[in-house]
């Protein structure tokens, strides 16, 4: 009785292996199964294996500290993804405006109206030409920078 028991709970505990046929029949649709019928055209025996960690898998279940850690990681990996995806975010929003004023001090100086600055003694001065065609520059090489 002894004997018995000890001998079924063995035959339970072993791992259940089924072989799994891929076939095609007369009309040409493709079946699965443990067994093809004799009709069957070419039947292919399948090679599927449990993955470690699954249900008559070989692998051991992860205990509760490693899925946590894991989740721990996966959750810091998604946090990082994030916070980087908003400085992208934040820098391509600051170059989308820095170009917007660049691209609107240009037009102002090619536009020809008189454009003033102050000077040391804090007075209004007038732009000459030198001075407009220098502003210019700088605001070309600013577009060329910022708007690219």
């Amino acid at each position: 009785m002894k004997r018995l028991l000890i001998l079924s709970l063995l035959l339970a505990s072993a791992p259940a292996s089924a072989e799994i046929v891929k076939w095609v029949d007369s009309q040409g649709k493709v079946h699965y199964g443990d067994q093809p019928p004799a009709s069957a055209k070419n039947p292919q025996p399948m090679n599927i294996k449990n993955q470690p960690g699954t249900p008559g898998g070989t692998g051991a279940q992860k205990s509760v500290a490693e899925q946590e850690q894991e989740f721990r990681k996966r959750r810091m990996e998604t946090d990082d993804a994030e916070k980087k995806a908003a400085e992208e975010k934040a820098q391509a929003d600051a170059a989308k405006q820095n170009c917007a004023a660049a691209r609107s001090n240009l037009k102002t100086l090619q536009d020809g109206v008189r454009l003033t600055r102050y000077n040391e003694q804090g007075e209004r001065v007038f732009l000459d030409d030198a001075e407009r065609a220098q502003a210019m520059a700088d605001a070309q090489r600013a577009v060329s920078e910022w708007c690219k």
